[in-house]
């Protein structure tokens, strides 16, 4: 339950994906020769990380929730349908819509089917198996595990793992078909 930092989290993130060749990171705290340094160059090569404003990615920083879904979502290639009712999505007390990540916590926790259309996602049933959680808090600032988060993140790994490795696993195939519950 220890925190993990935003460079370790990227590390394990790119053990889903090859790593890109020549890439490079240009953040004032990144340094060439850190650990790190290659894996942070190749999710900002995939898009999947950009930093802050302030030039910095902040590797030594723990990692929040709100930053692994979004992070999670780019690396699955998911995105908020904007034209979706806000009404229809998994809502958090603590996650106001005006929040940075709220798209990306919507998309990760209310259940929904879509198709793409030239990368932009369009939601063509939500079904939000998990819509009682709107009471509870998503705790995006939270450095830590919670029965919702932990098979949450347990089955996001797993669908990263089918998708880069073409993985199978028939408990958590099972359990992510029934959706997510605490």
């Amino acid at each position: 339950n220890d925190p993990i930092t935003r460079a370790e989290f990227i590390a394990i993130a790119m053990r889903f994906a090859n790593a890109v060749s020549g890439a490079s990171a240009s953040f004032k705290d990144v340094p060439t020769n850190a650990w790190y340094y290659d894996s942070i160059a190749s999710a900002v090569s995939y898009g999947w990380i950009g930093g802050y404003s302030d030039g910095s990615f902040r590797p030594t920083k723990p990692i929040t929730r709100a930053e692994v879904v979004t992070i999670v979502n780019r690396m699955l290639d998911r995105s908020f349908d904007s034209s979706v009712s806000i009404g229809f999505v998994t809502n958090f007390s603590d996650v106001p819509v005006v929040h940075w990540a709220f798209a990306a916590i919507a998309e990760a926790t209310t259940s929904h089917d879509h198709t793409s259309n030239n990368g932009v996602e369009m939601w063509t049933k939500e079904t939000n198996r998990i819509h009682k959680y709107q009471r509870y808090t998503f705790q995006r600032g939270r450095r830590g595990a919670s029965p919702f988060f932990s098979k949450a993140a347990r089955l996001t790994m797993a669908v990263l793992e089918r998708k880069f490795r073409n993985w199978k696993d028939q408990k958590v195939e099972r359990e992510f078909q029934g959706g997510i519950k605490a």
